[in-house]
């Protein structure tokens, strides 16, 4: 792994990194589109419904679906996924529950009547979600990188031709959701295939073997679960908070603004991310140091998003008016503030399950926590002193 581009570790990142840019580009080629057939107020509803999505299904599987890259022998790891899949399915259904009888309660909660009807697709979601996740680390694991890929354009095509086509109906935000659940669906069936082989082994995995790696891996719920809850929790909270101080409207800015500029998280970010996460597991596993990968890693992505983010900025309002119609020009205005948070965020976000590799978990949930409340306590002064959007971002 001497040289980043020249290395197993290069060539699996851009393996990764070409489909998720042509997964990516997928989207943001009818995004035009997209924000001429649904209004801001639509896209608002679709980040709020997102949003619970995305803390339910961060969780939805314990948390246990990041052991799988830890153990040595490959049975233990089918056994992890096994016992993934039966969290996944238990924690769906008591939210289903939950939902059946409180939907109404949850949207005049979140202050926005417009969810009430689609509340009953989140269970579903999420178990979509924590199905996909458990899938996507084995995938990993093995190295499938091609499947991965794979994956990634599936789901990315299922979602720009299902909300495209569900727009020409005039559903509103219900196209947005119903696009998001058909892509979840997408995604999964190609990752299921890579199970076929291993259904006998996985169907003979005992509940005894389940619970003892439970108890082995036990600091994922304890500490992991936690901390990623906070962290997810802090990365979406924004959008209920913009959504109750201002307006939906805004929130639909915003939530445009944030998807453009996770883009270079999404394309390149997350593919070294994964490629490392696959790799410093196995350093750990060879009782070696992963500090030399860590700070390469740094250095390459940090030398990436520096000039990048730099010409974004200075071009960013102008191009958002141009390509999403001047409707949204307030959306270029927030994206413009928010790029040294995601010049940032893009590089961070490759190596944060460092601490999962060294199993600290403790150390996450500290720096989750400090996260949640520096977030809160900018947005409760921005409301107190009542700042405008602009200058609360």
């Amino acid at each position: 792994m001497k040289n980043f581009f020249k290395s197993e570790f290069s060539r699996n990142v851009a393996t990764l990194a070409t489909g998720t840019t042509i997964a990516q580009a997928i989207p943001i080629g009818v995004s035009p589109i997209l924000t001429r057939l649904y209004s801001p107020e639509d896209f608002g509803v679709l980040a709020i419904f997102l949003s619970i999505a995305a803390i339910l299904g961060s969780i939805v599987n314990g948390k246990y679906e990041l052991a799988i890259m830890l153990p040595d022998r490959e049975e233990d790891a089918l056994k992890i996924l096994k016992l993934t899949l039966y969290i996944a399915c238990l924690i769906s259904s008591i939210v289903l529950v939950i939902i059946f009888f409180f939907k109404g309660f949850i949207s005049e909660f979140l202050n926005e009547p417009k969810i009430e009807n689609w509340l009953f697709l989140i269970p579903f979601s999420i178990l979509i979600i924590g199905v996909y996740n458990t899938l996507n680390i084995f995938s990993n694991r093995q190295k499938k990188y091609p499947e991965i890929t794979q994956s990634i354009i599936s789901k990315s095509s299922g979602l720009a031709l299902s909300q495209t086509l569900l727009g020409l109906f005039k559903l509103g935000a219900g196209g947005l959701i119903l696009g998001q659940v058909i892509s979840y669906f997408a995604g999964n069936f190609v990752l299921i295939r890579i199970l076929k082989p291993k259904l006998q082994t996985i169907k003979d995995v005992t509940a005894q073997e389940m619970r003892d790696l439970a108890f082995r891996y036990k600091k994922f719920p304890l500490f992991t679960l936690p901390g990623v809850l906070l962290n997810t929790t802090t990365l979406n909270i924004t959008n209920f908070i913009v959504s109750a101080i201002f307006n939906i409207k805004t929130l639909g800015f915003y939530s445009l603004a944030s998807r453009i500029l996770g883009l270079p998280s999404m394309v390149l970010g997350r593919s070294i991310g994964q490629v490392y996460f696959q790799q410093a597991s196995s350093l750990v596993h060879e009782q070696k140091s992963i500090r030399p990968i860590f700070l390469r890693t740094i250095k390459k992505l940090s030398f990436i998003s520096i000039p990048f983010f730099t010409i974004l900025f200075f071009i960013v309002e102008p191009l958002f008016s141009f390509v999403f119609g001047e409707d949204w020009a307030i959306a270029g205005q927030i994206a413009k503030v928010l790029i040294p948070l995601f010049a940032f965020r893009f590089v961070s976000s490759s190596v944060s399950n460092t601490l999962t590799i060294l199993e600290r978990q403790e150390i996450t949930l500290l720096i989750n926590s400090s996260l949640l409340a520096v977030t809160i306590g900018v947005f409760y002064y921005s409301y107190v002193n009542q700042i405008g959007i602009i200058e609360t971002f």
